[in-house]
């Protein structure tokens, strides 16, 4: 109502700059409107897709190896640290809409906009817009070359390979937050199923924020950052140390599947 009542007055002062302003707001939210049902129904065709396993859901085929180690699992609930948007290579969407419970953990602002869209609706669902690490607090988030709706995003500030052409120069203040502190604020189960931690070269300090004698996720999957030799070390020594067995590594070396030492897979 309040734009037709704003046409009418345009046309009645003559003001033909003030309805050219709202016919270019019309056209954009056309256009958006457009958009975001492209949006919808491409998302729609990935959720099925997620939730009953059909095709390559993952990028290195994860998704595969958990649903079969996690299938009888009697506590459904799951940590996503590096969500992204929920779909893209997601490896929580598929159980997410199996009626899991989840935490989903995303610093970048953008991105994180489309991941509480998709879970606007899901009371199973929190999505968090910080990064976890090992301290609370605040730290600068890079934005990655790909954007602000990228995957190549990272607190961290190493300085190889890895990061040469991925890393770029704009950063964010960001919230930072131990992964116990933010288990404790939601009263996570202490056996939850399913860790995943996609940090990009941070891996090792979200590990470092989780007291493992409180929480033992059942299944983690890590990172694999092998650009750094000593964090790489430190972090399988930081698992074993807390009795974690390495399961897999994904094809091209990309991630680990480790499981927890009072885990059976039940075939």
């Amino acid at each position: 109502m309040q734009k037709i009542q704003k046409v009418r007055t345009y046309l009645r002062h003559g003001d033909l700059s003030g309805l050219a302003r709202e016919g270019v707001s019309y056209l954009n939210w056309r256009l958006q409107t457009s958009y975001n049902t492209q949006l919808d129904l491409t998302g729609r065709i990935q959720d099925l897709r997620a939730k009953y396993g059909i095709g390559k859901e993952s990028q290195y085929g994860e998704t595969a190896i958990l649903r079969k180690l996690l299938r009888h699992h009697p506590r459904p609930y799951l940590v996503d640290v590096g969500a992204h948007d929920g779909r893209s290579w997601s490896n929580s969407r598929g159980f997410m809409l199996r009626g899991w419970h989840g935490i989903l953990v995303e610093p970048l602002p953008k991105v994180f906009t489309q991941l509480a869209y998709i879970y606007r609706n899901n009371p199973k669902a929190t999505c968090l817009n910080l990064a976890c690490t090992d301290r609370s607090g605040q730290q600068p988030l890079y934005v990655g070359t790909d954007g602000d709706i990228g995957m190549g995003s990272t607190l961290c500030e190493d300085d190889n390979e890895w990061f040469a052409g991925m890393r770029g120069d704009k950063a964010i203040l960001v919230r930072t937050e131990t992964l116990t502190g933010v288990l404790n604020q939601a009263d996570w189960p202490q056996d939850f199923a399913l860790l995943l931690v996609d940090a990009e070269g941070m891996d090792y300090e979200v590990l470092c924020g989780l007291d493992f004698s409180r929480y033992q996720p059942s299944v983690i999957v890590t990172e694999e950052y092998v650009a750094n030799p000593a964090k790489h070390q430190a972090k399988y020594d930081l698992l074993r140390t807390n009795g974690y067995r390495l399961h897999q590594v994904t094809v091209e070396g990309a991630n680990a599947v480790w499981l927890a030492p009072s885990f059976t897979v039940v075939a």
